[in-house]
């Protein structure tokens, strides 16, 4: 059994010769599980079984270099690392892996024990991508923060020769309405509302075809602006005589009660309702008073006039 895991990793070496990356690692990830499988089955554990898994790992890792996937790569060499941490050929693979993966730091870590050749050529490159990529961000920063201040500066010129002219502000404040008039303009912000959702209507019928666009009208606001006062207006005077005639209305039951003889269930007011008692009959007494002077004085005209007809 232990053979056949050994053939195919031997023809996942033949396919690697023949540069058939793919066909090698998917031979040799077979390997892989044969060799579990054969583990797992009560096979000996023993040194040939073990430097087997080994190659086979640092195989698959050499595979997966080639096609660009440094996360597998590195994997496939810390299991071998696990058992081994000294093993050089799979530092050595670990370490081209953390490259791929721009993990500088650990790249280093990992060929810093290893007197290769290749090791030091390795670390060259490794510090000649750092720098690369070092200069990179720092160009880009210093693009982005050239588009910042290329932004903020726009901001600060105001606006362009395309543009329109700033409006002034004393042209934006509008004369304060008072809480009537507010209340109302809503009748008006809604039939402003209802125009302009009428005219994108008639726009979109247009362009569709359906029937040619009309002439252009203009949205008077000045006569929305009086409209909305005068109905602030009518809202305030009739809230007025409404609040009149609340007024009327409690002064005419709370004398009802008092002329009645009810004020058993006013004891704490009684003295204040029939004050206001006395003054309404003060009143009504005076405007009879003036009644009846206008009365006679019309009387003693009539008789002056019918003494001179005698």
């Amino acid at each position: 059994e232990t053979e056949e895991a050994a053939e195919l990793k031997k023809q996942g070496n033949a396919a690697y010769a023949q540069n058939d990356i793919e066909e090698a690692v998917r031979l040799w990830n077979r390997a892989i599980r044969k060799h579990v499988q054969e583990l797992s089955d009560g096979k000996s554990c023993d040194e040939e079984a073990t430097m087997l898994e080994k190659s086979i790992y640092l195989n698959l890792a050499q595979g997966y270099l080639k096609l660009g996937d440094g996360e597998r790569a590195l994997r496939a060499c810390k299991v071998v690392l696990y058992t081994d941490q000294q093993n050089a050929k799979a530092r050595y693979r670990a370490a081209e892996a953390c490259a791929q993966l721009e993990r500088f730091d650990e790249a280093e870590q990992l060929l810093s024990q290893l007197e290769l050749p290749e090791a030091s050529k390795l670390l060259q490159r490794i510090q000649a991508k750092r720098q690369a990529q070092a200069a990179k961000d720092s160009k880009q920063e210093a693009a982005a923060r050239k588009k910042l201040a290329a932004k903020m500066s726009a901001g600060l010129a105001g606006f362009s020769e395309d543009k329109p002219e700033p409006v002034p502000q004393e042209a934006l404040r509008a004369p304060m309405a008072d809480l009537g008039t507010v209340s109302n303009m809503t009748d008006v912000s809604v039939e402003a509302a209802e125009a302009a959702k009428n005219r994108l209507a008639r726009l979109e019928a247009a362009a569709a075809g359906e029937r040619p666009l009309p002439e252009p009208t203009y949205t008077d606001f000045e006569s929305f602006r009086a409209k909305a006062m005068k109905r602030s207006q009518t809202y305030t005077m009739a809230a007025e005589r409404s609040r009149k005639q609340t007024e009327a209305s409690q002064r005419s039951v709370r004398l009802d009660w008092l002329r009645q003889g009810h004020t058993g269930h006013l004891e704490d007011f009684t003295s204040v309702l029939e004050e206001e008692l006395h003054d309404i009959q003060a009143q009504e007494a005076e405007q009879k008073q003036a009644e009846c002077d206008d009365l006679v004085g019309t009387g003693s005209a009539d008789m002056d006039d019918m003494d001179e007809m005698d």
